[in-house]
C-alpha cells in the first residue's frame, strides 16, 4: 500500500472556525442537515478500508469489534453504576451497532460544550446508533472553579466560586472530593448569580445538586471511593437522562485498561521510532499552514532521551487502595506520583521498558505485552492516552463519527495526517459543534460595535452632518447645496486653507439641524466607555451551564433539533 506522506501539505487546510456572537446561535461544520450524509459516508469508509491494515497483529476491522464490543460493555456498566434503571438504555445496549460519541472534561463547562451532549442524543436516535460520551477523566483538574459575574454596587467584576479546596494540579481522576466544600458551593453559586444578574430564577445548580447527593450514595454503597471528575460527570449525566437525552458515558481511565486500547498502544510503541517521524513531520507541516511559530502549539513534538523515545502517553500513580470498614483509606499515595508526567520507552531483548524519567521504570515481555499492560493499573501504574491519541482511538477504532468542539477540530487535522502516515488509513468526518449562551440579564448591554457606531456618528456630525437629517428643510437642502459646491472644486481659485474653514462653517450649521447632538453623542459615549467592561462580563458565554434557568434546556434541545 503506498504511503500519504509524500503528499501530506494535501491533507492539511487552515480552517477557520469561531464560536458564534449571539444567544442562541451555533456552529456546525458541516451543517446538522448534512449529517446523515457525513454518517453514510463513515460507514462506507469502515467498509471498503484497506484488509491488510494490521494493528498489534490484528486486522484493522478485528480489533475494531474487540474496541466496540469493550467500549459499549465498558460505558453500560460505568452508567448503571450511578443511573436510574429506567435510563440505563438497557434495552437499546448492543455492541454491533454503531456508535456516535464525542468527549469533554469532567467540568461544569459553559453551554457551549453542553451542546454537543445534545447534539449527540439526537443524533443517536436520529442515526440508530449508541450514542456514547467520553470522560476525558486523564486532564488536569485545575483550580476546580467556576467564574461568575460578581456585582458589587453599580460595578460588575468577574468573581470565582471554588468547587474544591486548591490542590495539585493531579488528574481528575486522581482527585478526591472534599465533600463539606462541596456541598457548601451549590448554594453559594445560586446565591451569586442571583444578586449578579438582576433576575429571580432557579438556576440549573438548583436542579442538578441533589444528583451529586444521588450519586455519592450510589457510589459508597459499592464502597467505592469518589472522584471530583466523575462526581461532576456522573451529576450531570443524571440531569440529562432527567431532561431526556440518551447517550451512556464512560471515562477514558477505564476505556485505557481495555485490551483493544493496550494493543493500539503496543502498535505505537513497539514501532516508535516510525512513529516519532510521522507525529512530528506531520506536526512541522501542521504548523506551517497555519503560520504557527509555538514549539507547544497545537502539541510540542515528541523528543529523544538518549535512547529513550517519548511516547504519545501519559504516565502516573494512580489510588488503587480501597477504604477500610470505617469508610476511610488506609494509604494514600503522594502527591508528588500522581503528577501527570510524559512516558518514555525503548524496546530491548524481547521486553519494552517503560518510564516517566523520573519516579519509576518498567518493563513488559513484548510476547504478553496486551495483558501486562492491562494489569499495569494493579500496580498503581496509569498509563493514558494524550489528546490526540484519545480521539485517534476512538475515530479508528470506537466509532463511526465522533463530535468535536471548535478546539478538537482544529487539532484533529493533525491526527488525521498522523493517522495516514503511521497506521497508512484514513479516519472517519467529525462534526464540529459549539453554540452560544448568554445569562438573561436586566442590565442593558454595550458591545464594542456599538461604541464603534457611537465614535461614527460623532464623525459623521463633524465632517458629514447631512447624512443625519432624515427631512431637510429648504434651509438645510440650501446649506447642503453650497458645501456641495465647495466640496466639489468649484472654487478651487479659493485658497485651501479658506475653503477648509468655509466648509467647516457650514458642517457646524447644518449639524445644527441633525438628530444628535455633539453633546448628546459625547454624553452617549462617555456612558457607553462607562458600561462597556460590565457589559462584557455579562456577555460573556463562557459562564458554566449550571449557573442558567433551567429554560436553557429547552434552548439547546431546540438547538439541537435544527
Amino acid at each position: 500500500m503506498a504511503s500519504p506522506a509524500s503528499e501530506p501539505e494535501s491533507s492539511i487546510q487552515y480552517k477557520r472556525l469561531r464560536a458564534p456572537k449571539q444567544h442562541g446561535e451555533s456552529l456546525q461544520v458541516p451543517p446538522l442537515t448534512d449529517a446523515a450524509d457525513v454518517w453514510q459516508s463513515n460507514l462506507k469508509l469502515r467498509s471498503s478500508q484497506n484488509a491488510n491494515v494490521e494493528i498489534g497483529k490484528q486486522r484493522l476491522g478485528e480489533l475494531r469489534d474487540l474496541a466496540r464490543a469493550e467500549i459499549v460493555e465498558l460505558a453500560t456498566r460505568y452508567s448503571k453504576s450511578y443511573l436510574d434503571p429506567a435510563d440505563c438504555l438497557t434495552e437499546e445496549v448492543d455492541s454491533t451497532r454503531p456508535i456516535v460519541m464525542a468527549g469533554h472534561q469532567p467540568e461544569l463547562f459553559h453551554p457551549g460544550v453542553w451542546y454537543k451532549n445534545f447534539v449527540l442524543s439526537q443524533l443517536g436516535n436520529r442515526l440508530g446508533a449508541m450514542a456514547i460520551n467520553l470522560i476525558v477523566d486523564n486532564d488536569l483538574s485545575g483550580n476546580a472553579s467556576i467564574r461568575f459575574p460578581n456585582a458589587q454596587g453599580n460595578e460588575i467584576t468577574v468573581g470565582s466560586l471554588a468547587i474544591a479546596p486548591p490542590s495539585a494540579n493531579i488528574p481528575f481522576e486522581n482527585r478526591a472530593v472534599d465533600w463539606e466544600p462541596f456541598q457548601a458551593f451549590a448554594q453559594q453559586a445560586a446565591k451569586a448569580i442571583q444578586s449578579s444578574v438582576g433576575k429571580n430564577w432557579s438556576p440549573i445548580i438548583n436542579r442538578l445538586w441533589p444528583h451529586f447527593d444521588a450519586v455519592r450514595e450510589k457510589f459508597q454503597a459499592d464502597e467505592k471511593r469518589l472522584r471530583l471528575g466523575e462526581l461532576l460527570a456522573a451529576g450531570r449525566h443524571r440531569l440529562e437522562s432527567e431532561v431526556g437525552l440518551r447517550t451512556l458515558e464512560v471515562p477514558i481511565s477505564l476505556v485505557a485498561q481495555s485490551k483493544s486500547f493496550a494493543t493500539f498502544a503496543q502498535h505505537i510503541i513497539g514501532n516508535l521510532e516510525r512513529f516519532h517521524t510521522a507525529y512530528n513531520q506531520s506536526l512541522l507541516d501542521y504548523r506551517l499552514v497555519h503560520k504557527i511559530r509555538s514549539h507547544s502549539h497545537p502539541v510540542p513534538q515528541l523528543e529523544t532521551d538518549g535512547d529513550w523515545l517519548e511516547t504519545p502517553f501519559w504516565a502516573y500513580g494512580i489510588n488503587i487502595c480501597e477504604p477500610n470498614a470505617n469508610g476511610q483509606s488506609g494509604c494514600e499515595p503522594s502527591t508528588e506520583s500522581l503528577i501527570r508526567r510524559r512516558l518514555f520507552a525503548r524496546s530491548e531483548s524481547g521486553k519494552i521498558l517503560l518510564t516517566d524519567r523520573a519516579d519509576w521504570k518498567t518493563e513488559i515481555e513484548t510476547s504478553v505485552f496486551v495483558e501486562q499492560f492491562c494489569s499495569l493499573a494493579k500496580s498503581g501504574i496509569a498509563i493514558r492516552p494524550k489528546a490526540l491519541m484519545t480521539t485517534m482511538f476512538s475515530r479508528l477504532l470506537s466509532s463511526d463519527m465522533f463530535l468535536h468542539g471548535i478546539g478538537g477540530a482544529k487539532y484533529d487535522q493533525l491526527t488525521d495526517v498522523i493517522c495516514q502516515r503511521f497506521f497508512e488509513t484514513e479516519l472517519p468526518s467529525y462534526l464540529t459543534l459549539s453554540a452560544t449562551m448568554k445569562l438573561p440579564t436586566d442590565f442593558e448591554i454595550v458591545r464594542r460595535s456599538d461604541l464603534i457606531a457611537t465614535n461614527q456618528l460623532i464623525r459623521e456630525l463633524k465632517f458629514h452632518p447631512e447624512r443625519l437629517i432624515a427631512d431637510p428643510s429648504a434651509e438645510t437642502a440650501e446649506l447642503v447645496a453650497e458645501k456641495q459646491k465647495w466640496t466639489a472644486g468649484e472654487q478651487s481659485q479659493i485658497r485651501s486653507r479658506e475653503r477648509h474653514l468655509k466648509i467647516e462653517s457650514l458642517n457646524q450649521r447644518i449639524g445644527a439641524f441633525a438628530k444628535y447632538s455633539e453633546e448628546e453623542l459625547i454624553a452617549k459615549r462617555t456612558d457607553q466607555m462607562k458600561r462597556i467592561r460590565t457589559s462584557e462580563i455579562l456577555d460573556s458565554r463562557e459562564y458554566s451551564f449550571c449557573l442558567f434557568p433551567e429554560s436553557l434546556i429547552d434552548e439547546l434541545k431546540a438547538l439541537a433539533e435544527c
